[in-house]
């Protein structure tokens, strides 16, 4: 078959660099292959992770809006008089609560004041600034209207301990993408007086999923 020493030479020559580009192909594929498994490994390690932070903050959140409610009730009951005690409540609730986006508590109409319609106490945070919304009770803004106010009011009828709303783009106060969960106020014949309200910003919790990337390049 080989009719000089040389052919021979280059034919086993051959077939040994053949084989080893196929093992260091298979090696190299293999190699891959794991690094993907370990890749998709931490990518799903990641989401579930960040998944429990976002279920931990709901839960909190949930808990705050009830937290107020039962304040805000307090003042129905005992301090409706003094107007200022309502903003004094939403500042301390949201100082200690540290609360990012925005708290509230809002009032049916002529409810606290006979003389007019609408009471509410709102307090936001503006960067590094915490401010009270002093519109939140003009007629422009007429938050008896609003889906979230509405949403709130018609689920609670349903005896639901809190209410989340869709999320919607806050255009008042902190401008960003937000949701809001709420909770009923009573009476002490347990008929709805209003509605606490803590607002959740979306824009962190949509920057964070776009954080969980398979690669650094990956575009999901």
């Amino acid at each position: 078959m080989f009719k000089t020493v040389n052919s021979k030479i280059l034919f086993i020559t051959f077939l040994i660099f053949v084989s080893l580009f196929c093992a260091i192909s298979y090696f190299i594929y293999k190699d891959y292959k794991s690094d993907v498994i370990a890749k998709n490994r931490l990518c799903n390690l990641k989401v579930k992770y960040y998944g429990s932070l976002i279920d931990k903050s709901f839960s909190q959140v949930q808990e705050r809006a009830i937290d107020l409610a039962v304040f805000a009730q307090h003042f129905y009951k005992y301090d409706r008089d003094n107007h200022k005690v309502s903003d004094v409540i939403i500042k301390e609730f949201f100082a200690k609560k540290k609360l990012r986006t925005g708290a509230g508590i809002w009032f049916e109409p002529y409810k606290i004041d006979r003389h007019k319609e609408r009471y509410c106490s709102y307090i936001y945070r503006q960067g590094s600034n915490v401010l009270f919304d002093k519109n939140c009770d003009s007629e422009k803004y007429n938050y008896f209207v609003r889906n979230w106010y509405k949403t709130i009011k018609r689920e609670s009828a349903k005896n639901q301990k809190y209410v989340w709303t869709a999320p919607y783009k806050d255009q008042t106060g902190t401008y960003k993408l937000m949701t809001t969960v709420g909770s009923a106020i009573y009476d002490a014949d347990g008929d709805f007086v209003g509605s606490s309200t803590i607002d959740l910003s979306l824009d962190s919790i949509i920057h964070g999923l776009n954080q969980l990337k398979l690669t650094p390049n990956s575009s999901y």
